[in-house]
């Protein structure tokens, strides 16, 4: 008996398309001109074979044009056919012809329109499918979508959260949480995940997402919980592994974890340069320095073409202990020839009004420091002391506006223009600073990564300086930089390709006041202690073997150590293996891991008798931090800007007999203040008011020199624009 057309429709519904496909083409044998099967059989087919799903489909239509059924089957089939786009639009065409009040069909033109970069068709077909059914899924996730790609959040939040008003769904939790992780909206973030993650725990990118915003949000413990469910699900996404590495390089005790989850994102996905850049910043942080820059220069050659990659391997050149200062600036300069030049030679002329008296606008770009940070600590005394009635003070500051704190406030509070540059384009903050109408453009970013380093390529004002820098910018169109005469000699080749503002100080420093702890006396009773709290990339191995011999040549002496690599325990063993190849036992050693708090970090130099410097990338923070607790510092002097720093230092606050010429002297130096317990005494007591009485602390005198340096720059920019 023949099977009939019920058991082929039982057994499709079923999902057993093996047993209702021969009884549709049976029934077909028999009725080979009834559209009703060749469209039921097409449907069958879809999944197991499309191209004679496909052949079906087209039998039903040509004995049935006008069903709107048919025409609505076909066109999902046709979806499937990505070489013939215009197939689907003939379709849905001629379905919407039949039925006009059809919301999917509404959508799906849409769709297309949205595929094929027509926003304003695809919004208007995403409408009309809305009106016909509010309700319809696609269409608001299609809607939303699109206005979150426009960057109308609003609106894609009102059509994501009316989307998930009719229950959960995995795209619009999804789309949801990214949009509210893109715009810094942590905690709406992390719910949004969670529910999608709770929801459809299957999804890979669902445990990813959400461990990259929990890390975001500081929850290191529970963001690696995440990323490592998203890696049971699939062990093979290199994003899961370069996300997990990313979270461990923040927790320096799991910096080797770091380096094995880059490792394995490197060895998924080889051509990617993210896993070199997170091995990277773990092996600087570790004071694996050459190692470091290998990996740097292992991201570059995966991205030859990217020049902010290049812009981001800069800052790391000056504590190459191998390269010297003309190599420096060469390998500057050549980046630059090649991604920066061009700018700058398409730069508009500036509008600028040449008076060369009137009131300046100045602008000051920076990364992401202006916050409660040492770097931002040592800027503000420059910005406050500036006068109102001369300059006029803008802001352009990768700082997110959920970073902001009572310093950025203090910012705020003098500025006559203050903008959050995060997340916006070169281009576009460079329509912002010719917008305003500035007409100095300063770098205060100096080594740190984040510089706009593109945004002054384009020369976007008159004139551009660069402060708070260790070396030259090289870049072409960067036409000044603040020194001061220990920095530069007069004497001595710069190095610089810009013109140097010579300034009585270099920089500035003001303590934390209100984390500042009152000066102690020595301990007496404990070991002579040298000391040092820079990071573990400036402590290079000829550092290392230097106070290898300072130990030895004081042998009652210790030597203290604090910096955020030292809570790996594999880093500390390497350091004691190093030392220990010198003769120097372990118990000599007090390696410790970053302090948490500014109080306590101050606190340590309590036990520290003299602060050892490193080379030629010297402290400068950390050494002004030791001297305002009462504590020496020895210096090498160096060859190269950024050597000199601790130079700078110790001549402005009246101790060069602290500089040491070469290495033998530094030694001496070191052992006899360490071993002479009466002026160390005296110096606890005496060194902070040294320090506050010094240039470094004389804002408004530095100010004021700065100022008088910005007009005579203007007035010379003035004068050209003149002639």
């Amino acid at each position: 008996m023949t099977p009939s057309l019920d058991a082929a429709l039982a057994a499709h519904r079923a999902g057993q398309t093996d047993v209702a496909v021969p009884i549709y083409r049976n029934l077909l044998s028999r009725h080979p001109d009834d559209p009703d099967l060749h469209h039921l059989l097409a449907l069958a087919l879809q999944g197991p074979d499309p191209s004679l799903a496909w052949t079906e489909m087209h039998c039903a239509l040509a004995l049935a044009p006008h069903v709107g059924l048919y025409l609505h089957n076909a066109a999902r089939l046709a979806a499937t056919r990505p070489n013939d786009p215009s197939l689907l639009t003939r379709l849905l065409v001629r379905a919407l012809a039949l039925d006009p009040a059809s919301a999917e069909a509404q959508h799906r033109v849409g769709a297309l329109a949205a595929r094929a970069g027509e926003r304003r068709a695809a919004l208007a077909r995403f409408r009309r499918s809305l009106i016909l059914d509010p309700g319809f899924p696609p269409a608001l996730l299609d809607h939303a979508n699109l206005a979150a790609d426009a960057g109308e959040d609003a609106l894609a939040v009102c059509r994501y959260r009316r989307l998930l008003a009719g229950g959960a769904h995995a795209d619009g939790l999804g789309a949801l949480g990214n949009l509210f992780f893109r715009t810094g909206r942590l905690a709406e973030a992390i719910d949004v995940l969670v529910q999608l993650a709770r929801f459809a725990p299957e999804r890979v990118d669902a445990h990813g997402a959400l461990g990259v915003a929990l890390a975001a949000a500081g929850d290191m413990a529970g963001a690696i919980i995440a990323l490592r469910r998203s890696l049971a699900l699939d062990p093979g996404s290199s994003e899961a592994w370069q996300a997990l590495a990313g979270v461990h390089a923040d927790i320096p005790a799991e910096s080797e974890a770091a380096i094995a989850a880059a490792s394995r994102a490197s060895r998924i996905a080889p051509t990617r340069p993210e896993p070199h850049l997170a091995r990277s910043v773990v092996l600087f942080h570790q004071g694996r320095v050459g190692e470091a820059l290998a990996a740097r220069r292992a991201a570059l050659a995966l991205t030859p073409g990217d020049a902010q990659a290049h812009y981001e391997f800069l800052p790391f050149l000056h504590l190459d202990p191998d390269l010297g200062p003309a190599e420096q600036l060469a390998v500057r300069q050549r980046i630059h020839r090649r991604f920066s030049d061009p700018l700058t030679r398409q730069a508009a002329p500036h509008p600028n009004d040449p008076d060369p008296d009137r009131r300046l606008k100045i602008g000051y770009v920076d990364n992401r420091m202006l916050y409660r940070s040492t770097h931002s600590t040592n800027l503000l005394p420059t910005i406050e002391a500036h006068d109102p009635q001369a300059a006029a003070v803008h802001f352009y500051t990768n700082l997110p506006a959920a970073m902001a704190d009572d310093m950025t406030d203090r910012y705020r509070a003098v500025a006559a223009g203050f903008r959050h540059t995060n997340g916006l384009s070169d281009e576009d903050v460079v329509r912002l600073v010719r917008a305003d109408g500035i007409d100095i453009l300063v770098d205060v970013s100096g080594h740190l990564t984040g510089a706009r380093t593109g945004v002054f390529a384009r020369k976007p004002a008159p004139i551009q300086v660069t402060m708070l820098q260790v070396g030259s910018n090289g870049l072409q169109a960067m036409d000044y930089a603040v020194a001061d005469p220990v920095l530069l000699p007069p004497s001595r080749p710069t190095f610089f390709s810009e013109t140097i503002i010579r300034l009585p100080m270099g920089f500035l420093f003001e303590p934390v006041a209100d984390l500042t702890p009152p000066q102690t006396a020595a301990m007496p009773s404990r070991a002579p202690t040298f000391g040092s709290l820079n990071l573990l990339a400036k402590i290079n191995g000829r550092v290392l073997a230097l106070w290898g011999r300072m130990l030895a040549r004081v042998p009652d002496s210790r030597l203290l150590l604090k910096a955020a690599g030292l809570s790996c325990p594999a880093t500390r063993r390497r350091i004691e293996g190093i030392f220990a190849a010198r003769g120097i036992v372990p118990e000599r050693l007090d390696l410790r891991a970053w302090t948490s708090g500014y109080a306590a970090h101050l606190a340590t130099f309590e036990e520290v008798d003299v602060v050892l410097d490193s080379f030629p990338y010297p402290g400068m923070t950390t050494s002004l931090e030791a001297l305002l607790m009462g504590v020496p510092v020895v210096t090498l002097a160096g060859d190269r800007f950024a050597a000199r720093i601790g130079e700078s230092i110790l001549a402005a606050v009246g101790h060069p007999e602290w500089i040491a010429r070469d290495e033998d002297e530094y030694v001496a130096i070191a052992a006899g203040l360490v071993q002479d317990r009466e002026t160390r005494a005296a110096l606890r007591r005496h060194l902070r008011g040294e320090l506050l009485a010094s240039p470094l602390c004389d804002a408004r005198s530095f100010t004021r020199a700065l100022e008088a340096a910005f007009r005579e720059a203007w007035r010379r920019w003035c004068a050209g624009r003149g002639a």
